[in-house]
């Protein structure tokens, strides 16, 4: 893989069953246990009863990278934000001015992967200059016959958006990229949603509720 090996701790951890706190790799005959916690992430090598350093740690996937970094959320989504403190991560947000125009004969899924990528990217270049930062940019958008539906914006555009999809099932395609200055992991989701033919009265009471409004597709599936 190209890749230094400067230290026995270097494996590439993944999930163990016991637990979204506990990750496990083996590397010659050696058996490695992370675990993560607000204070930070503890490595035991469990044969030599070694602790290693989680700078040590090349091979970590998506979470525990978010995890252990010191990071950055370079978006000002309140449901982002959240998501990161159910993670118990610690981090900063940064403003970023990132243009969420879809190419002509980009393909969905390239065009939410780029806007992510770019969101990340624009964040890191205000804290590219400290140790260990990690800038973490998302996006997510609704896809429906080809066509993405960003936010609305306004109330006839939410509607609009509402009665295509009634009815309808779409596809709502997340991505998240997490860009450090010498790393770069990013993860994709793609999730099926029906819908139940709406009423223009339901559609009319839901826009009124403000939920819309700042989300692709114009709604919130978790309420």
């Amino acid at each position: 893989s190209g890749r230094s090996d400067p230290s026995p701790c270097v494996a590439r951890f993944n999930r163990s069953g016991r637990g979204s706190n506990e990750w496990i790799a083996s590397r010659n005959s050696e058996l490695y246990v992370a675990r993560f916690s607000r204070g930070g992430l503890n490595i035991w090598a469990l044969t030599s009863r070694e602790t290693c350093g989680s700078h040590a740690v090349l091979e970590f996937p998506l979470p525990v990278l978010i995890l252990s970094a010191v990071l950055y959320l370079a978006s000002q989504s309140p449901r982002r934000r959240d998501l990161l403190r159910q993670l118990g991560a610690s981090f900063d947000v940064l403003d970023v001015d990132v243009p969420e125009q879809r190419l002509p004969g980009e393909p969905a899924e390239d065009y939410v992967n780029r806007v992510a990528r770019e969101k990340a990217a624009a964040g890191l270049l205000q804290v590219v200059a400290l140790s260990g930062a990690v800038v973490l940019g998302a996006d997510t958008e609704v896809v429906l016959d080809d066509e993405v539906f960003g936010k609305p914006a306004g109330e006839a555009d939410a509607a609009r958006m509402l009665r295509r999809l009634s009815g309808r099932t779409h596809r709502v395609i997340s991505v998240v990229w997490a860009v450090s200055a010498g790393r770069e992991e990013h993860a994709v989701c793609v999730s099926t949603v029906e819908f139940a033919p709406l009423a223009d009265s339901a559609i009319a009471a839901y826009v009124a509720t403000g939920e819309s409004f700042g989300k692709a597709g114009a709604y919130a599936i978790q309420g």
